[in-house]
């Protein structure tokens, strides 16, 4: 049985209590699928409790090319998935390769039907902090990206990541606002991002207090998410793009 959470409405909660009195021990783990009791998708387990609920989309069937960028291979071959009529396909980024080292991931369809596409990630030992954390993939692309909450405590890991889809190289400036405000933010790193590479920028390195808002400034339409990783657990957000 599933319970309606208000605080997270993309996802329901599983009530274990009444499952282990009808089954006993009944663990899911992250990954698996979800169907109602007349056979229709509901959605993923994002973890042992929460399910990402999918909505019901086009019946058509599509396909999607997803696409490894990083500074070190800004143009690696698609990887084509098909995706079922109001279904979900996952995918493990691992088997996309490369060296271990940060990169993004562009997802278009191949056939003219809308989908949504939401990275799940998730972090255990030897990291300082665990836990897991999901974010919608970004359809827009924009020359700034504000993030009212860049690193919410000291001891936390928090990285900005940018990702340029562009065929040409651009030149992203990372800007933070003095603590309590202030009428312009001053610059706190700057970097060139190859076409369809992508780069970060580690707060903790460059010095951003936790109660600093961070804004990304860009030559070019990027792309700009947060990763936040603590003790307490994990976070990913994408910023809020500027018109």
């Amino acid at each position: 049985r599933f319970e309606i959470d208000l605080t997270t409405p993309e996802y329901v909660k599983l009530d274990h209590n009444f499952l282990k009195g009808l089954f006993g021990k009944f663990n899911p783990s992250r990954g698996d699928l979800v169907f109602s009791k007349t056979g229709q998708l509901l959605g993923v387990m994002a973890n042992s409790t929460y399910c990402m609920m999918i909505h019901n989309f086009d019946s058509a069937a599509t396909e999607v090319e997803i696409s490894r960028r990083s500074e070190q291979q800004p143009s690696a071959s698609p990887k084509r998935v098909p995706v079922g009529g109001r279904s979900v396909a996952a995918v493990d980024l691992a088997s996309l390769g490369g060296s271990g080292a940060p990169f993004a991931v562009d997802v278009r369809t191949t056939r003219p039907a809308p989908v949504v596409v939401e990275e799940l990630a998730s972090w255990g030992p030897p990291n300082a902090g665990t836990g897991s954390a999901t974010s919608l993939a970004s359809p827009v692309r924009a020359r700034g990206w504000t993030f009212a909450v860049g690193r919410p405590a000291p001891e936390g890991v928090a990285t900005i990541s940018v990702f340029n889809p562009g065929p040409g190289r651009t030149t992203v400036k990372l800007l933070a606002y003095a603590s309590g405000g202030g009428a312009a933010p001053g610059s706190v790193g700057e970097v060139a991002v190859p076409a369809r590479g992508q780069a970060q920028f580690d707060l903790g390195d460059l010095g951003v207090a936790a109660d600093q808002v961070v804004v990304v400034r860009a030559d070019a339409p990027v792309v700009a998410a947060r990763r936040i990783l603590g003790p307490t657990g994990a976070s990913l957000a994408l910023g809020v793009a500027e018109p």
